[in-house]
């Protein structure tokens, strides 16, 4: 593999038990690897509701960071991560500090550049509940389950 190539890390995230969901969204990670010309390095996979912060998983994300010198995180949407939007902020902060750069392959918008992270953790102080004067929370304004049946 060439030593310029971008080097990469794919995650997958299911909340219920089987194989085939994982499955699916490594092929998807390969393709979009492969067609970008990224060096795609290993997976981290979660089953569960969230990546922990504290968890293993996380563990993993950051020795791949540190010892492997993978700079991008691929995921195949952005709530693989979290469905809650708190939730998700809070690892997307815990990556960027591992130096990671995160690539969503549904969520094209969501291809946060390292400069980016501090915009983000601004954006989540601004949009946290607890900072609105009408008490609505974001999480009852948006439907995060709408993409189940995708990948």
């Amino acid at each position: 593999m060439k030593a310029d190539r971008k080097k990469v890390w794919g995650y997958c995230r299911q909340s219920a038990p089987g194989n085939a969901y994982i499955e699916a969204q490594k092929s998807r990670i390969n393709q979009y690897a492969q067609s970008h010309g990224y060096e795609l390095a290993g997976y981290t996979v979660v089953n569960g509701a969230r990546l922990e912060n504290n968890g293993p998983e996380m563990e993993e994300l950051r020795n791949a960071a540190e010892k492997m010198q993978v700079n991008t995180l691929i995921i195949c949407r952005a709530d693989r991560l979290s469905k809650s939007y708190d939730e998700m902020m809070e690892s997307v902060k815990s990556i960027s500090q591992f130096g990671m750069h995160m690539e969503s392959i549904k969520d094209d918008y969501y291809e946060i550049p390292h400069t980016m992270h501090s915009i983000f953790t601004t954006m989540t102080e601004v949009m946290n509940p607890s900072n609105q004067e009408d008490g609505t929370g974001y999480e009852d304004d948006c439907d995060f389950g709408y993409y189940e049946d995708e990948v």
